[in-house]
């Protein structure tokens, strides 16, 4: 049984070398899903990706001091001019996309 090991471990570095590969470097494990088929299935997986993000949203069910806490602002005085432009070109104008026709 250890011979086994040690041929297959000798054939595996063997086959790794004649790809221009590291043999002493351990395949990369996947750790996510397979790569898309085509473009469909990306997009698929795309808004898969953004319903799990809205999904995790929790901002309409949060105390309003917490809110405030998170997004850095209290309800007396909102945020400055400058902190308002910062954010506003970190995330662009709010506005809801627009459907493709």
């Amino acid at each position: 049984m250890v011979q086994n090991n040690v041929a297959a471990e000798k054939s595996r570095k063997t086959s790794r070398l004649s790809k221009g590969l590291n043999p002493d470097v351990p395949r990369p494990v996947n750790q996510g899903q397979p790569p898309p088929k085509n473009e469909k299935e990306l997009e698929g997986r795309k808004a898969d990706e953004k319903a799990s993000e809205i999904q995790k949203m929790d901002e309409h069910r949060i105390p309003l001091e917490e809110l405030c806490y998170r997004f850095g602002t209290n309800l007396e005085t909102g945020l400055t001019s400058e902190q308002a432009a910062k954010r506003n070109a970190e995330e662009g104008d709010n506005r809801l996309p627009e459907k493709k026709k």
